[in-house]
């Protein structure tokens, strides 16, 4: 459990936010993607990466996903969300492309 839940001073939960960063910068992502070269699992790496940076799924529906998910003639992906909710995502061409090429 992080130090700021509890019952801890609500300044330092305050400080928590204010300090933790939201997301990553395009470079930063783009940093990430890149270094996963040179071991078997660089391309299921790579894919998971880009589902959470592109489309801001959580790591959960990303560890979820099958790969009959894939609307590969519609263009989208299906994903379980909180609770049984299935939320349909549109796949951009240049993601799925960038699928495609690893």
């Amino acid at each position: 459990m992080p130090f700021w839940h509890g019952r801890c001073d609500p300044r330092l939960r305050l400080l928590a936010t204010l300090i933790s960063p939201r997301f990553l910068a395009a470079d930063d992502v783009q940093r990430v993607i890149d270094s996963c070269t040179g071991y078997i699992f660089e391309r299921r790496d790579r894919a998971v990466i880009l589902l959470l940076a592109r489309l801001a799924l959580r790591a959960s529906e990303v560890a979820q996903l099958k790969f009959s998910d894939i609307d590969w003639r519609e263009g989208g992906i299906s994903v379980c969300g909180k609770g049984v909710a299935r939320n349909r995502f549109p796949c951009r061409k240049r993601l799925a492309t960038r699928f495609c090429a690893m």
